[in-house]
């Protein structure tokens, strides 16, 4: 029995690139001023404040995407975008209590290694949103110029 209803309420297309921009926390590579701009970038687009971002990152990315944290073979390069959307997915429609709670320890003993993205993430949310309209077009150009794992849609047009 699934323990969490939100897997059928979910917007797939509005958390897809909420999920595919969060998944640069997991590589194996230390990310540039660059990267975090990127995400910020898809986090102002996004309908989701902040807030919501770090909720949707604990309760849907990082259950996903944690042992890459610590794999000796880890992914370094990128996600691929439909394993990464199938795997949440998955992942979510087998949540039960029972792993929600084993989910809820292990974010809380990795949530450590995530801090420094989240401090960064955080800065360049505000930058992009205190330089206003034209810094956040500017972006949207850089973005589309550089090779992303982002897929832009319909969503950017």
């Amino acid at each position: 029995m699934k323990f969490d209803k939100m897997y059928d309420t979910l917007d797939i297309a509005k958390r897809k690139p909420i999920w595919v921009a969060l998944s640069l926390f997991y590589l194996d590579t230390q990310l540039q001023k660059s990267d975090y701009l990127d995400i910020a970038f898809y986090a102002v687009l996004s309908p989701y404040t902040l807030m919501e971002i770090k909720e949707i990152n604990r309760n849907e990315v990082f259950p996903v995407l944690y042992p890459n944290l610590t794999s000796i073979a880890s992914e370094w390069d990128y996600f691929k975008e439909a394993d990464l959307i199938k795997n949440i997915k998955k992942s979510l429609q087998k949540r039960n209590i029972i792993k929600k709670i084993e989910l809820t320890i292990t974010y809380y003993l990795y949530r450590g290694l995530l801090k420094y993205h989240w401090d960064n993430l955080d800065l360049a949310y505000r930058e992009l949103l205190n330089n206003g309209h034209d810094d956040i077009l500017k972006s949207l150009e850089q973005l589309k110029k550089r090779n992303t794992p982002f897929d832009f849609g319909d969503q950017l047009n």
